[in-house]
């Protein structure tokens, strides 16, 4: 029989660390909510190596005597709690006090401080859970955690840490959000000699989002606030002319810690239901300031979730509050010059959908094997040659007539599986078109890392792209079947789901994730108006196809309906 017996304290260690501390990001976060826990007002963060080699985290805050200094490297030592019923009022961002033991346990740590009482600073020194040095040392008041040969003493968990851009876009990630959390303090981030973001920490939100995301999308923004109760939201939203391939621009906070949670999320998206594109998402800041009681940050060991104790309150709170925000706007989008061959030409037809339509061309699953064995769905879509594009269904499907019926042509749908199976052909490579003009993007830190990332796959498909200073990336060529990626927005939609393509395990499966990626935003948009003649041409590509009759995620490309179909539906057939 095998006897339970208690671990070593050194174990016992290595195992909280490991709950606290899963990557350098990881170590940034848990230091930096200790700064400003301790009233910091100036934070600089400093990698080197993407953190491998070093982290460091400075501040201006209280900072600690020597006796505080020396204690804080112990397990569930904290100045934020006295007693449990404290749990119920917190205000502090850390509270556990097992951030220092935690990166004390698998790290060389270094920490250097001083408090404003004091003449001198103090030095204490930690190596792999081993308290090695406490010393006098010169310092301004403040803080200072330097974090070295993180993980050196567990292979394992140092084994399986990402490459340094990937690392390094976690570590932005973190960066970027508490300095949209705390737009009062000044965050700078360097990484290996070079800053990547600098704050200027004058309580100014917007500005901080500038500062952190970008101009561009600061201009589009609109200030959001409402309160109810003890409850109030403070913000910033985009117009809904202003969305993302992805949820990654939506960032809150519930009393000024990030958080990530469903409800926030969905309470969004309802917010701006009927005002945004399918499969599209609006950029929003929104800090939710509620009673600490009302809300549960306990429920995961980085505190990265939180739980409401009214969830359906928060949701109709918030949603109420964005509808309040994007009421107050001119949401009508200014008038932009349309790219050649996007004006409707008078031979068009524009045709207008039928109440009950929908319903009625809906092909049941029953008659999915008559159609199959009459070649309608099949390995090969067939378009007769005497079909002919004819115009446009809600400047999303393309109508094709022919003799013996017609066809509805989700003409996104079909213009991605042609991109998408040009770009799997071998000599992509080659077939690039340059642009006219560069076309230069603003983005963040942690999307710059990302295009740094697969820059030899996007390379291998056509793309020129290359970093232009700390906070932009420059687009010099697009491949050739990639046309319609000619635009800021659609490459800012590209440079966003690269983060999708880091998730896919594998370089096989991050080569096919881009190549989806690549084909949904260089395809022609449902609602983007055709001329007749680039309605020819989509047709002719897509009779060259093997298989043209879904697009890369499956969904149908195209619809059939024979005469015979028609006439019944009309009570014309006899």
């Amino acid at each position: 029989m095998v006897k339970i017996k208690l671990l070593d304290a050194h174990t016992i260690d290595k195992i909280a660390a490991g709950e606290v501390v899963e990557r350098p990001a990881s170590v940034v976060k848990e230091l930096v909510e200790n700064a400003l826990d301790a009233g910091a007002k100036t934070v600089t963060v400093e990698l080197k190596d993407a953190g491998k080699a070093l982290i460091r985290v400075s501040d201006d805050g209280c900072g600690m005597a020597p006796d505080d200094a020396e204690l804080a490297f112990e397990r569930h030592a904290t100045s934020k709690l006295a007693c449990i019923e404290d749990l119920d009022s917190l205000r502090t961002l850390g509270f556990r006090g097992e951030a220092l033991s935690s990166i004390g346990a698998v790290a060389r740590v270094e920490l250097l401080t001083r408090s404003a009482e004091l003449d001198v600073g103090t030095m204490v020194s930690i190596d792999f859970g081993k308290l090695t040095s406490v010393k006098r040392a010169a310092r301004e008041p403040g803080t200072s955690v330097y974090v070295r040969d993180l993980f050196h003493n567990v292979p394992a968990r140092r084994k399986f840490m990402r490459g340094a851009r990937s690392e390094l876009a976690n570590v932005s990630d973190i960066v970027a959000k508490t300095a949209l959390a705390h737009p009062s303090v000044s965050f700078a981030f360097i990484s290996d000699g070079k800053e990547m973001v600098r704050t200027r920490g004058d309580g100014d939100l917007l500005r901080a989002i500038a500062d952190v995301i970008g101009k561009d999308r600061a201009s589009e923004m609109l200030p959001a606030s409402h309160s109810k109760s003890a409850m109030r939201l403070d913000g910033f939203v985009a117009r809904p002319s202003v969305t993302r391939s992805s949820v990654q621009h939506q960032l809150f906070f519930v009393n000024g810690r990030p958080v990530s949670s469903a409800i926030l999320a969905e309470a969004v998206e309802d917010g701006y239901r009927g005002l945004v594109m399918k499969e599209r998402h609006p950029i929003v800041v929104l800090n939710l300031a509620v009673p600490p009681a009302a809300v549960d940050v306990n429920v995961h060991p980085t505190k990265r979730e939180v739980r409401f104790g009214d969830e359906l309150a928060i949701y109709e709170f918030v949603k109420v509050g964005i509808r309040e925000a994007l009421s107050k706007a001119r949401l009508i989008p200014e008038p932009a010059r349309r790219g050649e061959g996007s004006e409707r030409p008078s031979h068009v037809t524009s045709l207008t959908p039928v109440e009950g339509m929908q319903a009625k061309l809906a092909i049941s699953e029953d008659a999915a094997p008559k159609r199959r064995e009459a070649g309608v769905i099949g390995e090969e879509l067939p378009l007769p040659r005497d079909a002919r594009a004819v115009g446009q269904f809600l400047d999303t499907y393309i109508l094709i007539e022919h003799a013996d019926g017609v066809f509805l042509l989700d003409q996104h749908a079909a213009h991605e599986r042609v991109v998408f199976e040009a770009l799997k052909s071998h000599d992509v490579s080659h077939a690039r078109q340059s642009l006219l003009s560069p076309i230069s993007i603003e983005v963040e830190p942690g999307r710059l890392a990302r295009v740094k990332e697969f820059a030899p796959m996007l390379a291998e498909l056509g793309f020129e792209m290359e970093p232009f200073g700390n906070r932009a990336v420059l687009v010099r060529a697009v491949p050739v079947v990639a046309g319609e990626l000619e635009s800021a927005e659609r490459l800012h939609d590209l440079v966003d789901d690269l983060e999708r393509v880091g998730k896919a395990k594998g370089i096989e499966s991050r080569r096919d994730e881009l190549l989806h990626r690549v084909a949904c935003h260089a395809a022609i948009r449902a609602g983007e108006r055709l001329t007749l003649e680039r309605m020819e041409r989509l047709i002719a590509e897509m009779r060259r196809l093997k298989v043209p009759y879904t697009c890369p995620h499956g969904r149908p490309v195209a619809l059939a309906f024979s005469k015979g179909d028609l006439e019944r539906m009309f009570g014309r057939a006899g």
